[in-house]
């Protein structure tokens, strides 16, 4: 039941960007031995794919219903200008497996601009492969060393993270592409 549990909640934490990290859920199951390792990298990998696929179209949907007029072309102009240029999707699979990076932001961005999923979402599950694993196994050793290491964990992070997502979106929408990329 644990497992279902820490997908439901990575899966809520990649479709809403929170600015929970996703990390500190993962250290929270591991911690209190709600699930041993290897679970809660496969839960919390699986949730949190599925939480930003669904953040990425709800992003895509939202953008082509709501954005309009000179926003809408400037969104349009960058959109083709990432397409036609061979290091966008080698970007779109590196932006999303750094750790700690804002993804809710790399996979809205993506939706907006009509990029596609699949570089993001492989990236993305190739980072939190990468991240988790050792994190996991990390802070289960260290908690069998060391005794409860529960205190690490607090709900005080979320403020930060809504910032950083708040302020990525508004450059992206607020930047004249067009004139900043070439085109006048």
């Amino acid at each position: 039941m644990d497992v279902v549990a820490l997908l439901a909640i990575a899966l809520v934490l990649g479709a809403l960007p929170t600015g929970v990290p996703s990390s500190a859920v993962v250290g929270y199951f591991v911690v209190r031995e709600e699930l041993v390792p290897w679970q809660a990298i496969a839960a919390a990998t699986m949730g949190m794919t599925a939480g930003r696929i669904v953040l990425w179209a709800a992003a895509r949907r939202g953008a082509s219903r709501l954005v309009r007029g000179r926003t809408a072309a400037n969104l349009d102009y960058l959109s083709r200008y990432l397409e036609g240029r061979r290091r966008t999707r080698v970007a779109l699979v590196l932006a999303p497996m750094v750790p700690g990076a804002p993804s809710s932001a790399v996979f809205a961005s993506a939706g907006i601009l009509r990029l596609p999923l699949a570089p993001v979402a492989l990236g993305f599950v190739i980072g939190r492969l990468l991240w988790f694993g050792p994190l996991a196994l990390g802070l289960a050793a260290a908690d069998a060393r060391f005794g409860s290491l529960d205190a690490l964990f607090s709900p005080l992070v979320v403020l930060p993270g809504l910032a950083i997502l708040a302020v990525c979106l508004l450059v992206l929408v607020r930047v004249d592409w067009q004139r900043r990329l070439g085109r006048a």
